[in-house]
């Protein structure tokens, strides 16, 4: 007998808000646990989602989205429309590249303390 819960295909809507998370989640270089750290959720349950093993509800989206500076109906946009999508990739890029900017600076800050 087949595990009815194991061969059941995930909703076209659950895959595509997997991958998003993911990809958003990849754009901004946060690991599974920061992205649960950032929501308030916890690791396994963001892997669940990612693997579309479950679904969030709608309050957890909403925490999903706002750790990854999404809107939620964004986390259901397919790839290549609308603005939206690429706008936050720009602001995933100017996030990271500001990020490594206050690293190095806030390192260079520490050195000169540390020699005083």
């Amino acid at each position: 007998m087949v595990d009815k819960k194991r061969a059941r295909k995930p909703a076209r809507i659950q895959e595509l808000l997997a991958r998003n998370i993911k990809e958003a989640r990849g754009r901004l270089k946060f690991t599974q646990e920061m992205l649960a750290e950032r929501s308030d959720l916890t690791t396994s349950f963001i892997g669940e989602v990612e693997i579309c093993r479950k679904y969030p509800r709608p309050k957890t989206l909403q925490k999903i989205a706002d750790a990854l500076g999404l809107k939620p109906y964004q986390l259901f946009v397919e790839e290549g429309s609308g603005k939206e999508l690429e706008r936050h990739k720009l602001l995933a890029r100017i996030f990271l590249e500001l990020k490594g900017n206050i690293n190095r600076e806030l390192e260079a800050t520490l050195m000169k303390h540390s020699k005083d």
